[in-house]
């Protein structure tokens, strides 16, 4: 049974720098499945549009608006992750997921999917909020799941664990 690398932390920390440095370390050729998400700079309300984005994109025409934060609270756009089911429905060597957060919450079908991601073969790397969801203390203790605090461990130590994670799950799959 292979395992899980969830990379767990708050809004704010380096995760996008992280999660470049395992990419930077994973064998070449491998098929990378999955999506990342990307805060946009506050409107003139203070409101920042949240996008999820097809891996390996910055923005462009595959990009969702999931909705915006305000003042540390979101608010998601009913419908959007279903859109996105088809990506968590992909067959590859790994799937990304970045980042796991609140807004799942109003996708009750998204929230299953990445479970059955999680009980599944395929090694999953995703970037996990410390926000106390049902569904997201659900998924950070997961059996099958392996999980790096980054405020803790700091982003160095973070990305040389879970890039270990990673290359071991990728192993044992093989």
């Amino acid at each position: 049974m292979g395992m899980h690398t969830l990379i767990i932390g708050r809004n704010g920390l380096p995760r996008r720098a992280v999660m470049e440095k395992i990419f930077a370390g994973l064998p070449k050729g491998l098929r990378i499945c999955g999506f990342h998400t990307l805060k946009e700079a506050a409107d003139g309300e203070g409101r920042a549009p949240i996008r999820i984005c097809p891996l390996g994109t910055v923005r462009g025409a595959g990009d969702d608006l999931l909705g915006w934060c305000r003042s540390r609270k979101c608010q998601a756009l009913p419908g959007v992750f279903e859109r996105w089911l088809p990506v968590l429905r992909e067959k590859g060597d790994l799937m990304v997921l970045d980042e796991i957060g609140s807004m799942e919450s109003v996708a009750p079908a998204f929230m299953e999917e990445i479970l059955r991601l999680l009980d599944g073969d395929m090694p999953v790397l995703a970037y996990v909020r410390d926000q106390d969801t049902p569904f997201l203390r659900r998924v950070r203790a997961h059996e099958r799941a392996l999980g790096f605090e980054l405020e803790k461990l700091g982003p160095e130590k973070t990305a040389e664990l879970a890039l270990e994670s990673v290359r071991h799950a990728l192993e044992v799959r093989k």
